[in-house]
């Protein structure tokens, strides 16, 4: 309920989760604007005191884990087990189509705006280089092409990282089953 705009929840049957977090009190709502394959939609997100729901599968363990955080990899200690895990190793490859689409996206003001950029020309090594964009104010023409072609690029990074944050969860709960108390070194996470 919003001033007068009362609206009906849509539930997705008997989830646990669900039922545990309407059964606590509500704090307050949270309207949440998500981008979903070039569709805008709308979502409240309920906002509940108490603690979070556990999966049974995912019952917290007892114990002192070890971790050491690599770029790629995590060493995990525990008092009966050592693993050595990539992070996210089920991540399909899209590097490939994001390039071609950003390649596309190159193109596609080249062509509408030919104004906007600095002729091409031959470098002292005989290679043909495509001219810079031209310095100061311009308008810029975006064609349909282009705007559903930056659109797909968009879609496709927020699908590889909404994958990428699963498996990087899936690990945390693998992590949390052998112990409760967990020891890392001091890295430093700017770089």
């Amino acid at each position: 309920m919003w001033g007068k705009l009362k609206l009906q929840p849509y539930l997705q049957g008997n989830d646990p989760i669900i039922l545990h977090g309407l059964s606590s009190r509500i704090k307050y709502v949270r309207l949440v604007r998500r981008c979903l394959n070039n569709k805008t939609r709308y979502y409240a997100q309920l906002v509940c005191e108490g603690k979070p729901f556990i999966k049974p599968k995912n019952q917290i363990g007892s114990g002192v884990v070890g971790l050491d955080v690599g770029p790629s990899t995590i060493a995990v200690v525990a008092e009966d087990a050592a693993r050595l895990k990539l992070f996210a190793p089920e991540l399909n490859p899209v590097e490939k189509q994001i390039c071609r689409l950003q390649q596309k996206m190159e193109r596609s003001p080249r062509a509408n705006n030919p104004e906007n950029y600095n002729p091409d020309f031959v470098d002292a090594k005989g290679k043909r280089k495509k001219g810079t964009v031209k310095k100061g104010c311009k308008k810029w023409n975006e064609s349909k092409i282009y705007h559903s072609t930056r659109s797909a690029k968009a879609n496709l990074e927020r699908k590889l990282a909404a994958h990428r944050k699963s498996l990087h969860g899936r690990l945390v709960h693998e992590i949390l089953k052998l112990g409760d108390t967990i020891k890392l070194e001091k890295l430093d996470y700017k770089a």
